[in-house]
């Protein structure tokens, strides 16, 4: 389960019950404060990740008055 052919590291070698209880808490604070979180799919290709993460940090630059 390491990430793209590697061998785990110390936190995905806690199993998977654990990675998910980590998810679930990030995602609880991701409802609880949506202006400090964006959830991003990371399943896509890598590409629409990238501009997923572009998209995202131009538009909080810009909401905190830093134009990209």
């Amino acid at each position: 389960w390491g990430r793209r052919g590697r061998d785990p590291d110390r936190m995905e070698s806690r199993g998977q019950a654990f990675l998910q209880k980590v998810r679930d808490g990030f995602l609880s604070e991701a409802k609880l404060f949506p202006n400090a979180f964006t959830i991003i799919d990371a399943s896509q290709s890598l590409e629409l990740v990238e501009q997923a993460i572009k998209t995202t940090l131009e538009e909080k630059f810009t909401s905190w008055g830093y134009p990209i």
